[in-house]
C-alpha cells in the first residue's frame, strides 16, 4: 500500500465514525427499552426509603430476638421467697427483603452518554481540521520561499495591528448601568475589549480600501 492512499483510508475512517456517531445520536434510543432505564434511574435516584425498610426491618427482628416472657411462678418450700423463672422463647425470624440490586447495562450508559460522545467526537474533529491546517500550510511556506516570506509579513502585519490597537486602547472605568461587577473597572479587561474592537474597525476600513481600489483601478487598465 502506497503512502499516497493513506489520507484516503483515514477519511473514509472518519466519515465512518461520524455517521456511527451522528446515527447513535439520533437512533440510540431504539437499541433500549427507555421506560424500564429510567425506571431503574429513578431508583437510583430515591434508595434512601428501600435502605431505610431494610435497616428498620433488620432492627426489628433483632429487637424481637433478644426478647424474654415470664413463664412460671413458683414458691420454694420452706420460704417466703418468690422466685421468678424466665425462658427465653425463641422468635421465629421473619424474613427481611433486602434492598434490590440495580444493574444499568452497558448499552443503556452509552445512549445515556450519547450527546457527550458527540460532543468529543466534535472536538476531535475541530481539533484535527485545525492540527491539519496548520501543518499543511507549515509544510507549503517550507517549499515555497515566496510563499513563506508572504506569510511571514502577514503574520508580523497582524502583530503590529494588534500590538498598535492595544496601544489605543483607553483604561478607564465605563459607567454601564445596572452592572454591578468589575469588569468595567479593570483596567486590563477594558484594554484587551477596545483591542478587539479597533482591531475590527482596522480591518473593515483595509477591506473597504482594498474594495474601492481593485473598482478603481479598473477603469485605469
Amino acid at each position: 500500500m502506497s503512502f499516497s492512499k493513506i489520507p484516503q483510508i483515514a477519511l473514509y475512517i472518519v466519515v465512518g465514525i461520524s455517521v456511527l456517531v451522528i446515527g447513535f445520536f439520533y437512533f440510540g434510543d431504539s437499541l433500549v427499552d427507555v421506560a424500564a432505564y429510567e425506571a431503574k434511574v429513578e431508583k437510583l435516584n430515591a434508595p434512601d426509603d428501600a435502605s431505610a425498610n431494610y435497616y428498620m426491618q433488620t432492627a426489628a427482628v433483632e429487637a424481637d430476638s433478644t426478647s424474654t416472657d415470664p413463664v412460671s411462678q413458683e414458691v420454694a418450700e420452706g420460704t417466703d421467697t418468690l422466685v421468678v423463672e424466665e425462658e427465653v422463647l425463641p422468635v421465629a425470624e421473619e424474613e427481611v427483603s433486602e434492598p434490590e440490586v440495580i444493574k444499568i447495562t452497558f448499552m443503556e450508559k452509552m445512549v445515556d452518554a450519547r450527546t457527550s460522545i458527540a460532543l468529543v467526537w466534535a472536538y476531535i474533529l475541530v481539533f484535527v481540521t485545525l492540527m491539519v491546517a496548520v501543518v499543511f500550510s507549515i509544510l507549503q511556506m517550507l517549499t515555497n520561499t515566496k510563499a513563506l516570506v508572504r506569510g511571514l509579513i502577514v503574520f508580523v502585519g497582524i502583530a503590529l495591528l494588534v500590538g498598535l490597537a492595544y496601544m489605543l486602547g483607553s483604561g478607564e472605568t465605563l459607567n454601564i448601568l445596572g452592572y454591578e461587577g468589575t469588569d468595567n473597572s479593570d483596567p486590563k479587561v477594558l484594554k484587551m475589549v477596545d483591542m478587539g474592537l479597533i482591531s475590527t474597525y482596522f480591518i473593515l476600513g483595509m477591506i473597504l480600501i482594498s474594495i474601492l481600489y481593485s473598482e478603481i483601478a479598473k477603469y485605469f487598465k
